[in-house]
């Protein structure tokens, strides 16, 4: 701390000029500890423990790591009014806490696409139709700047420039770094000119760089502990030899409460111990009346007083400290500062019902808003990417399906021609690792005919279609077209060229007549009857009836009256559950899954991107 009385500043400079600065050490030293802040000096400088406002970092460099809401303050005062060589000492000090914020997603629900693959395409379902995202803001972290400047007007200046940064950690711990660049500057005049310590008037200034650290612990709720150190690396100022700038140490404790605060420090500076404590109240949240004091030791005692007027997010504070020990006629020290609060404001510090906490949810609603409305693109865009693969796959199948089509027509006309026969019934044991589509693809040439398989074998198939080794599997014949590549392997293939390009008619065999004749019976020679035997009767007339033989029908005629004596399938009826799909329904009532596009034809309006809302009714065809 300082202690000087009025005339011994004469003296210093005089020191100054003799080269004997290095020998005062108890009566000044350079970046001593003056303060900043006419509320923290109000408190008598007991401010380790609290360090909450825009000059906090320069009590405790980790207390802007439990600030919500950015601050901006500036500090100007004069110390030691009424020396009697009228000596001027202004001090002032600018400082800035800027905190910065990241979101962090704490609950909520959101709607999710599922895409299901088949043999034929894709379906598309959606479940929890309403998106609702919940955020808070996560503190990063606080950035100060700060600018503090001493002078003994017309011979000395020592300016000192802040860079801090400070983070919590785990809401209960803080920690803070500044880095600060030091300043002394010097009037050089005539005399000072002849000095070899200022190099005969070419060296008039010093400049070095020095470090500040702090942590915080919240041991309670509004309880907190700090320490703190500054100027820890001691940098040297001295202008001709090596001057180095000793280390301050505190340690203190505050209390936080809206309308009440009160903290306690103990500090250490060149070996020497000091102690600070303070206490303010705030009344009616408008103004506030603080009061505290240091003191060391036998001969040092300083009390101070002060107070603040709040408006919104103003502050105005003023302070005045008197030495009651060591100096002697001086009207005290005067100071006076402005904050200004900005940003948002810690929710456990506003009122229950106040518009303050109504407008902090209203930012948080918002924030999760926008959030969500990104995320409501992001699910957009890619819905529309997965609606343009589902059209491009099906374009593909209708392609696949045509050309398999024309070769199944191809190769049912031929195999409806005489000469052709379905291949018997074989048996196959399953070895590890086939599929019913490895066995389709060994026995029919295609693995599109698993299904074949799985129809003539379902009680020694498993859930899933899974084979299980030495099961022994009925391979039936090939009951539908086959692919024209299983054409190669149908034996007397040949023959088909000979065969005639219109076969005969043979018209059937309706009634045949048979009339006996009335021949006698044959006598024998003496006249007695011819034994018994098979009687001969002979035919005398023979009428044959032809049946009435239809021409023959035309194969597009033919399919007409198969269409029209074919009744009509009964259709049915599905309402949609929760979470149900084309493909899912589909495999429903006709095990197979990849028939769902016959469900999509018969309800186009219905089905609107690919799915079909819960709740509607559709038909089965």
């Amino acid at each position: 701390m300082i202690h000087l009385q009025a005339s011994r500043w004469r003296r210093i400079l005089l020191c100054l000029f003799a080269l004997t600065l290095s020998l005062l050490p108890a009566l000044y030293a350079d970046f001593d500890d003056l303060g900043a802040g006419a509320q923290a000096e109000g408190m008598g400088g007991a401010y380790c423990g609290l360090a909450d406002d825009a000059f906090g970092f320069y009590y405790n460099p980790a207390g802007p790591g439990f600030m919500y809401q950015g601050q901006v303050g500036a500090d100007y005062g004069t110390l030691w009014m009424g020396l009697d060589d009228n000596s001027e000492l202004p001090k002032s000090f600018i400082a800035a806490s800027i905190p910065f914020f990241t979101t962090e997603e704490v609950a909520g629900k959101s709607g999710s696409i599922g895409v299901s693959s088949g043999s034929t395409g894709i379906a598309l379902s959606t479940a929890a139709a309403q998106q609702q995202w919940r955020f808070k803001l996560k503190h990063w972290g606080t950035v100060s700047l700060g600018w503090r400047s001493f002078a003994l007007v017309g011979t000395y200046e020592e300016s000192a420039y802040y860079l801090g940064f400070a983070r919590s950690y785990k809401k209960k711990w803080a920690w803070g770094v500044n880095v600060k660049s030091l300043q002394e500057k010097y009037t050089i005049d005539s005399y000072l000119e002849r000095s070899s310590v200022f190099d005969y008037g070419g060296r008039s200034a010093v400049q070095n760089y020095s470090v500040d650290a702090g942590v915080m612990y919240n041991v309670l709720p509004r309880l907190f502990i700090g320490l703190a150190g500054s100027d820890l690396n001691q940098p040297s100022l001295g202008l001709l030899e090596p001057d180095n700038l000793p280390a301050t140490y505190r340690f203190g404790a505050g209390w936080r409460q809206k309308g009440t605060r009160w903290a306690v420090d103990l500090i250490n500076r060149s070996g020497r111990w000091y102690s600070a404590a303070g206490f303010e109240k705030t009344f009616a949240g408008i103004f506030a009346a603080r009061g505290g004091a240091q003191f060391g030791g036998k001969n040092y005692l300083q009390p101070s007083v002060g107070f603040s007027f709040i408006l919104s997010g103003i502050q105005l504070d003023y302070v005045f400290q008197i030495p009651l020990v060591g100096m002697k006629e001086v009207s005290g020290s005067h100071a006076m500062s402005f904050m200004y609060r900005f940003g948002r404001k810690n929710k456990e510090d506003l009122a229950p019902g106040s518009l303050e906490l109504y407008y902090s949810e209203l930012q948080e609603e918002s924030m999760g808003l926008k959030k969500t409305l990104s995320k409501t693109e992001e699910e957009k865009k890619r819905l529309e990417e997965i609606l343009i693969e589902e059209a491009t796959m099906r374009i593909k199948d209708r392609i696949k399906s045509a050309k398999t089509e024309t070769r199944e027509t191809r190769t049912s006309s031929l195999l409806d021609m005489p000469g052709i026969r379905e291949t018997k019934d074989i048996r196959h044991l399953v070895q590890k690792g086939d599929t019913l589509q490895s066995i389709a693809e060994k026995y029919y040439k295609d693995s599109k005919y698993w299904n074949e398989i799985y129809q003539a074998n379902r009680d020694s198939i498993g859930r899933g279609g899974v084979l299980k080794p030495n099961t022994v599997l009925v391979i039936p014949p090939l009951s539908q077209a086959r692919t024209s590549s299983s054409l190669d392997d149908l034996p007397d293939l040949p023959a088909l060229q000979t065969l005639p390009a219109q076969p005969p008619v043979i018209a059937p065999v309706k009634v045949i007549t048979i009339t006996p004749s009335q021949a006698p019976a044959a006598a024998t020679a003496g006249g007695a009857e011819a034994p018994a035997g098979p009687k001969i009767i002979p035919i005398t007339a023979v009428t044959v009836q032809p049946a009435s033989v239809k021409p023959k029908e035309e194969p597009s005629q033919r399919t007409q009256t198969q269409q029209k004596e074919k009744p009509a399938a009964h259709s049915r009826k599905h309402v949609v559950r929760p979470g149900e799909s084309l493909q899912s329904i589909a495999q429903k009532y006709y095990n197979d899954n990849s028939r769902w596009k016959e469900i999509y034809e018969a309800n186009r309006d219905k089905v609107i991107s690919g799915q079909v809302m819960p709740g509607k009714e559709i038909t089965i065809p």
